[in-house]
């Protein structure tokens, strides 16, 4: 669009400028042009300035100035809005139309995209609501406490929200190659896993490409607990999105820890061999939060 206007700004300059601006043409209505620009942007001499512009500084007009107006004009005449566009020539007729066309067809290029997008946010929202309506009724009737409702509840919007956040790319890629998915996972999270420490510095694309082929998602709901005293060490986990509360017991000593977006925890899983992973770590989530497992086994 801004192209649009710009072309039309640059071919406005170059059509007043064939026909002197307006100094050499007759009109019926007025003993001057109405298409052509003020005298203070195109004169160039205090000859050509009957208002004595040059004597006030206005003239000649910086180019930037000049650009201005005739991109102004370029909107003014593609949006109807503004002073009236009164050609007076054949030549300046025809470049109106020819502009108001333009404009004609930018407006119905908006509005189409515009209902476009309305309409696919239309249709994720109509999902969205049957679906909620769905669960609300099943609820409803199977007299679900109201507390463990605002948490189905809350767990879907999450999930929801998540997705939205993705723009919906994962679901509507289900049936790409395993290969191209697999090599659009690693572009897509390679930003991410290079923002974490110990992710960093990984240099060989083999590796990288065999860790994030393992990597599966997750969401966990407020007060769950990933992983509880005594369990066995099997997976690492990343933070994508959240919070949560990680407990390390010591000898005599609990160590109290909370972890946000990119912070790991179970890495013991992925660097130990499997008869001496710890099972002294405890980790319950604070609110709802989307995670990235590992699996070690």
């Amino acid at each position: 669009m801004t192209m649009a206007w710009h072309w039309l700004a640059c071919a406005y300059w170059f059509v007043c400028d064939l026909e002197n601006f307006g100094e050499t043409v007759f009109s019926s209505r007025d003993s001057h042009n109405f298409f052509s620009p003020p005298v203070e942007l195109w004169c160039q001499s205090a000859e050509e300035c009957p208002d004595d512009c040059v004597a006030a500084g206005l003239c000649p007009a910086k180019m930037s100035f000049k650009y201005s107006h005739c991109f102004f004009w370029a909107v003014e005449v593609t949006f109807g809005i503004g002073q009236d566009i009164r050609p007076t020539t054949e030549l300046e007729t025809n470049f109106v139309i020819f502009c108001i066309l333009v404009g004609v067809i930018m407006f119905s290029v908006i509005i189409g995209q515009m209902t476009a997008s309305l309409a696919a946010l239309r249709v994720d929202h109509d999902f969205q609501d049957r679906k909620m309506q769905k669960i609300k009724d099943y609820l409803q009737r199977h007299r679900v406490p109201w507390h463990m409702k605002d948490r189905i509840y809350g767990y879907y919007r999450y999930m929801w929200s998540a997705k939205q956040s993705d723009h919906g790319g994962a679901a509507s890629l289900e049936d790409l190659h395993p290969t191209l998915r697999l090599e659009l996972k690693l572009h897509t999270n390679r930003i991410f896993l290079s923002s974490i420490r110990m992710f960093a510095h990984i240099s060989d694309p083999y590796c990288l490409l065999d860790f994030v082929e393992k990597l599966k998602p997750l969401i966990c709901v407020p007060d769950e607990y990933v992983i509880s005293w005594g369990e066995t060490l099997n997976e690492l986990y990343i933070v994508r999105r959240g919070s949560i509360e990680l407990t390390e017991r010591e000898p005599g000593s609990l160590h109290l820890t909370c972890l946000d977006d990119g912070d790991v925890f179970g890495d013991r899983a992925l660097l130990t061999p499997f008869r001496y992973r710890s099972r002294n770590l405890e980790a319950q989530s604070l609110v709802m939060y989307e995670i990235l497992v590992v699996y070690c086994v």
